[in-house]
């Protein structure tokens, strides 16, 4: 019994490998959210800061800010980098939900709080 059990698993990763068969993977948990905007078209409408204050709430990271932040040395924080990358693929405004700095979702801005709260979750 215990022979044909480990000759099904060893069969099932011979597959896999041949096959090259994906196997599932842990979503990414979600810690920051970001809105990305360009400054000299738009300024985030109250709705954003309300759906963001939510998700604050619930324990995530929240920003908004332009696509051309940097610090005071002149360079784009390295945190941000990706999102802002991102987001000007997307096309902005865009919200971004990242994860350990990692982008795991870009999307086109919501137009209403809760939408923005149920894009990310």
């Amino acid at each position: 019994m215990l022979k044909d059990t480990i000759n099904i698993i060893c069969v099932f990763l011979v597959l896999v490998l041949i096959f090259n068969i994906e196997t599932p993977t842990i979503a990414a948990k979600a810690d920051m959210v970001a809105v990305i905007y360009e400054s000299s078209d738009i300024i985030p409408e109250p709705y954003v800061t309300g759906g963001l204050g939510v998700l604050q709430a619930d324990g995530l990271q929240t920003r908004i800010f332009d696509k051309d932040v940097v610090t005071g040395t002149g360079q784009i924080p390295k945190p941000l980098k990706d999102a802002i990358a991102a987001a000007t693929r997307n096309g902005l405004p865009a919200l971004v939900v990242l994860s350990n700095d990692k982008v795991i979702k870009v999307q086109d801005l919501p137009k209403t709080s809760s939408e923005i709260i149920e894009a990310v979750k």
